[in-house]
């Protein structure tokens, strides 16, 4: 079973201090394929469905030396 996506997001690096900063990726999923067992399976149950696609963040933060 497979589900293939592509990924279209911003990274955004914000220094807070001197060596040290967060960093925010918003990211969109957009489904490209999927294999049989994947669309029997998302017919069945629509929470395995939604793992194609949808909104995701992505937070970190970094120590700059």
């Amino acid at each position: 079973s497979y589900a293939a996506s592509a990924i279209v997001g911003v990274k955004a690096d914000f220094n807070i201090v001197r060596n040290f900063g967060i960093s925010l990726c918003p990211e969109f999923g957009i489904p490209v394929s999927e294999g049989e067992v994947f669309t029997s399976l998302a017919n069945a149950d629509s929470f395995i469905k939604g793992l194609e696609s949808g909104f995701n963040l992505r937070v970190g933060a970094y120590v700059c030396f």
